[in-house]
């Protein structure tokens, strides 16, 4: 298949587990840009927690952000967007709430709320979200609903151990049956407006540019990145992903700490 545009994961796929990018794999981008293929970051953060990667990548271009809530161009001008009400989100967080209160500490997520660059949590002290700051290098801020200056809301996102990720993803799903309400990782839970997918976004960005999704290959790790993987002429799945997606898809490549994109580019012919 010919290839005009590349599509990557960031957390687990693009970056190693000290978040960063490998010099192989950057090198193997930019060898990319050299023959003219773009190369597009989507993920689950938020733009602030995709600006520094894209920074360190040394390459402009479009992001997907919120697992393709948002999508920005190469001058940070946002291309298409859809999130959910402020009342739905409400209701969400009432139900975390109440998850929350029902359960025993050990069971207990903290929530994170966005909208476009905005990230706000309930507290910054709780070590949770101080590890997700120094993971995205990017500083929520304390607030609620009310601290969200637009009406619509791109994603709420849950963390804490996988007992509990698992069991309030359950209760989501029953209790939320419209919105897209999907693991990220065992340890995180996000919550999306309904049809909102990675393979969306990638769909929405080939059309913006003029390429065909056939023509498109992604890299992906983990469930979230699932659509995208799907709707891509051509998938690649990390080392590291779940046994059950490396089952769904059958051309792998190395993990995420061994230059896993740069194997495949090279494996493919690309680079």
């Amino acid at each position: 298949m010919r290839v005009r545009i590349v599509f990557s994961d960031a957390d687990g796929t693009l970056l190693n587990e000290k978040k960063r990018i490998t010099p192989k794999t950057r090198a193997a981008i930019h060898d990319l840009a050299e023959i003219g293929i773009s190369f597009v970051i989507a993920s689950s953060r938020g733009p602030t927690g995709i600006y520094p990667i894209q920074e360190e990548l040394g390459l402009p271009g479009p992001i997907i952000c919120f697992s393709g809530g948002l999508i920005l161009d190469e001058k940070r001008t946002v291309l298409w967007e859809q999130g959910f009400s402020k009342e739905t989100a409400g209701c969400v967080l009432e139900a975390v709430e109440d998850w929350n209160r029902e359960m025993r500490s050990s069971l207990s997520l903290a929530w994170c709320l966005y909208s476009f660059e905005d990230w706000f949590v309930k507290s910054r002290k709780d070590p949770r979200i101080l590890h997700e700051e120094r993971m995205v290098k990017a500083r929520s801020r304390e607030g609620d609903l009310s601290s969200v200056s637009g009406d619509r809301i791109h994603k709420i996102m849950c963390s804490g151990g996988p007992e509990g990720i698992l069991g309030l993803e359950r209760k989501l799903k029953e209790a939320f049956p419209h919105l897209s309400i999907v693991k990220s990782s065992p340890y995180l839970l996000e919550i999306c407006a309904e049809g909102i997918h990675k393979g969306l976004a990638l769909e929405k960005v080939c059309g913006i540019y003029g390429i065909s999704a056939g023509d498109a290959l992604a890299f992906g790790d983990n469930y979230n990145d699932r659509e995208m993987l799907l709707t891509a002429g051509k998938a690649v799945l990390m080392a590291n992903a779940p046994e059950d997606l490396r089952h769904e898809f059958p051309h792998h490549t190395l993990d995420n700490e061994h230059d896993g994109i740069a194997h495949a580019l090279k494996e493919l012919g690309l680079v």
